[in-house]
């Protein structure tokens, strides 16, 4: 509640917002056949995802566990519109990236559909980002 915020020092939008964004949580079914593994090895991107923090206003979500990191986050440049869109690699903003959503700046949070594997710009049908409750 406000109450609660307000005594653990969270008064801005932008607090406000991560505050909410925490309960989300992410499940990721890849279901990604062997090209994506052609050019940067398994990516192994399946499992359980928890939001971090935001970029671009918007949650940047981190898989659970062990094991290198991989993020979902929303990328938003005004000198590049090409970048923009929702995207799932070893860092926020890095330059290699294994996924893309060709529904680019659609909602506050990723579509669960319509991910392209960037190695040969195919989109997957069977990979799946499914928002589900915290738990």
């Amino acid at each position: 509640d406000a109450l609660t915020l307000a005594a653990a020092g969270i008064r801005d939008g932008t607090m406000l917002s991560l505050v909410t964004y925490m309960r989300s949580k992410l499940f990721v079914n890849a279901g990604i056949d062997n090209r994506i593994w052609y050019r940067y090895g398994p990516p192994n991107l399946d499992g359980f995802y928890d939001v971090e923090c935001l970029n671009h206003d918007r949650p940047v979500y981190k898989r659970e566990g062990l094991g290198d990191a991989r993020y979902i986050y929303y990328w938003n440049d005004e000198k590049d519109f090409a970048s923009d869109g929702w995207w799932i690699g070893p860092e926020v903003g890095g330059e290699h990236n294994w996924m893309r959503s060709l529904d680019i700046g659609v909602g506050t949070y990723p579509p669960e559909f319509g991910w392209e594997v960037l190695v040969d710009a195919a989109v997957e049908p069977a990979f799946a980002v499914l928002q589900t409750d915290a738990l």
